[in-house]
């Protein structure tokens, strides 16, 4: 049940073209869907009839991604951006359903909170790994940054929900940009390595064309094709940090102290959906 990267680019692009008017607004479902329903064959399983054992693979693959605690909770995580970004769609033409939609990304996030308690644990974990780990000292120093700006969001994110469930009696509101602080410069570093690491795939991959003549054809083929998948990966990775990003650098206001005012509503919330559909299209079980 994956999406071909021709599709997913169509999307990528029809949301960034979101219009900013309530009029264009009224509009743009019809021109995406449109357009979506033109794409329809390079979506395997969902455009096109099941068999019965394909409808029964699928439950499968479903029941395993739903019972993972990272697929359960990124799919919370589509349900809540995908309902910010309803929210400020919907804020004029339907200011009823708007409201609906916000409540229910209210509910999503503190459900997400909740189950992320002492999450920071596995922060801790990792840099301890990778400091006792081998490796070049750059990239063990990237690795060590991002983790600890993780670990630094984990314990705030903590605070935060423990304030809004009123069982400690403070303000949200310090916790919350101390944590977004953290989600900043952890998903900064983890860019800046995932960028170090597309520049080496395209290096290796140019000194693997060079050795030809050491390799027969299809070990050159083979190699390729790994280097090629990680890449793939790669861009996945960089796309949905970017997409956090937009929410992380909101909650320190970096846009407002770089161009006097904050991304909107519906911008975070299509961040944040497009890291979650990335992030689940990468833990969907294989078949």
């Amino acid at each position: 049940m994956r999406v071909s990267s021709s599709t997913g680019s169509l999307l990528i692009l029809k949301i960034i073209a979101v219009p900013s008017t309530a009029e264009g607004r009224k509009v743009f479902p019809q021109r995406v869907f449109t357009k979506m329903a033109s794409s329809t064959k390079t979506v395997p399983l969902v455009a096109t009839a099941m068999t019965p054992k394909q409808k029964a693979d699928f439950v499968t693959q479903l029941i395993k991604f739903w019972n993972n605690y990272e697929g359960r909770d990124k799919f919370s995580k589509v349900l809540q951006y995908g309902s910010r970004f309803l929210a400020w769609y919907l804020l004029t033409s339907n200011p009823d359903m708007s409201k609906r939609f916000s409540g229910l990304m209210v509910g999503m996030r503190d459900a997400r909170k909740l189950f992320r308690l002492f999450k920071s644990v596995n922060e801790y974990q990792k840099v301890m790994m990778t400091a006792m780990g081998k490796g070049d000292s750059f990239t063990k120093t990237m690795t060590i940054i991002s983790r600890l700006g993780f670990l630094q969001y984990w314990i705030f994110d903590n605070l935060v929900i423990l304030c809004n469930t009123k069982f400690l009696k403070q303000s949200p509101a310090q916790y919350t940009k101390l944590g977004s602080l953290g989600w900043f410069v952890g998903l900064v570093s983890a860019i800046i390595l995932e960028c170090v690491n597309l520049a080496d795939s395209f290096d290796r991959e140019s000194r693997l064309v060079k050795s030809q003549g050491t390799k027969t054809a299809e070990e050159v083929q083979v190699e390729l094709k790994a280097i090629r998948d990680a890449r793939t990966g790669t861009y996945l990775n960089i796309i949905k940090n970017l997409g956090d990003t937009i929410t992380a650098s909101n909650g320190i206001e970096l846009p407002k102290m770089l161009v006097g005012k904050q991304f909107n509503e519906g911008l975070v919330g299509l961040g944040g959906l497009t890291s979650a559909l990335i992030t689940c299209y990468q833990l969907w079980p294989a078949n």
